[in-house]
């Protein structure tokens, strides 16, 4: 069998259809695929079809010339299982319109090689409510297909799990121009490698807040001993904190006496991120932010900022080389300068974004 279904035609639909093919993990020819759209398509539906064991299980592609505005795709409810490819989204040419597909609720499992590739050009491909299941052997999600630099933006939104120890949620090729851009939120479960070859031009997170919050948090009186006052604010996860990671910690800490300097700390694991110093004399209600920056697995800047009402803001800023390929966990601390000091923490919060 070389398709289950293809189409080439306009206001078409493929509902509801149930294919096998000859793909075992090695078999298949290259144009052994499920469900096929090619060229003109323009308000194309595929819903809730089962493509089993084929080299691609769906490839909404086009050949050379017009707009694709003609090959506008909503792709709803499908599955994929025993695939090399669960889905593959490309296009001939340089587009010019953002209609692409829209893509819900897709799932996959049992893929050998790639769970979704966005070869390009492929404008306005909004993908949401994935779920791809692994191992993979390439990555979950291939984002270019090398060779060139693709036209490719839109959306992905949805759920990774298993991709594989060492293999990426994400892999980009050839795919980090100016011209190539997504905004991501895709959560992770089991084991996954860390993202490979994107960069912040071409990968934009959405954050996801509030990811943490403890309320309130211990008092410090009494000491000049650095003493944390919420020592697990947060644990990040492994394989995550990358280039273009973000993890922001803001906070409120009250201080009443102004005997002293006061220096709050972000710490992971006990390797310093950052630290802030509140001034003595300095009383009042004091908000805090760090805004630590992936720049790779081991190596981050670290933005911090205080403020207190009617005073300057105190900034700092801080570049670390903590290995982060197992993650850990997040510390606040603060240490007062005199014995007779106080900081009373009464709210923290974190917000964190990675592809």
């Amino acid at each position: 069998m070389t398709g289950a279904v293809w189409l080439r035609s306009r206001d078409g639909q493929i509902i509801g259809n149930v294919g096998h093919g000859r793909y075992a993990g090695g078999g298949g020819g290259a144009q052994d695929v499920g469900v096929k759209l090619n060229d003109y398509q323009r308000n194309a539906t595929v819903a809730n079809n089962r493509m089993n064991g084929f080299n691609k299980g769906y490839e909404y592609t086009g050949n050379s010339g017009g707009d694709y505005v003609e090959r506008s795709i909503l792709d709803i409810g499908n599955r994929a299982a025993l695939c090399k490819i669960a889905m593959e989204i490309s296009a001939g040419e340089t587009v010019n319109d953002d209609t692409g597909i829209i893509s819900r609720d897709f799932q996959c499992e049992r893929i050998t090689e790639t769970g979704i590739l966005i070869g390009g050009p492929a404008d306005g491909a909004d993908l949401e409510g994935f779920v791809l299941r692994g191992p993979f052997t390439n990555a979950a999600i291939q984002v270019g297909a090398g060779g060139s630099n693709p036209w490719i933006d839109g959306r992905l939104i949805g759920e990774v799990i298993n991709a594989g120890s060492g293999i990426p949620v994400i892999k980009g090729v050839d795919a980090g121009g100016t011209s190539s851009r997504f905004t991501s939120d895709i959560r992770r479960r089991g084991t996954n490698g860390f993202n490979t070859g994107i960069t912040p031009s071409l990968i934009t997170t959405i954050p996801r807040r509030p990811v943490s919050i403890a309320v309130p948090g211990t008092t410090v009186v009494g000491t000049s001993s650095e003493t944390d006052i919420w020592p697990s604010v947060y644990t990040i996860p492994g394989a995550v904190f990358a280039e273009g990671a973000t993890l922001k910690v803001t906070g409120i800490i009250t201080i009443t006496d102004s005997v002293g300097n006061k220096t709050l700390r972000l710490r992971r694991g006990g390797s310093l991120l950052n630290s802030v110093t509140i001034p003595a004399g300095v009383t009042g209600t004091a908000a805090f932010e760090f805004l630590v920056v992936g720049r790779a697995t081991n190596a981050q800047t670290t933005y911090a900022r205080a403020a207190i009402s009617g005073n300057n803001p105190i900034t700092s800023q801080n570049s670390s080389a903590i290995d982060m390929t197992s993650g850990g966990t997040v510390s606040v601390s603060v240490q007062l300068q005199a014995a007779g000091g106080d900081a009373t923490p009464s709210r923290v919060e974190v917000e964190v974004a990675w592809p």
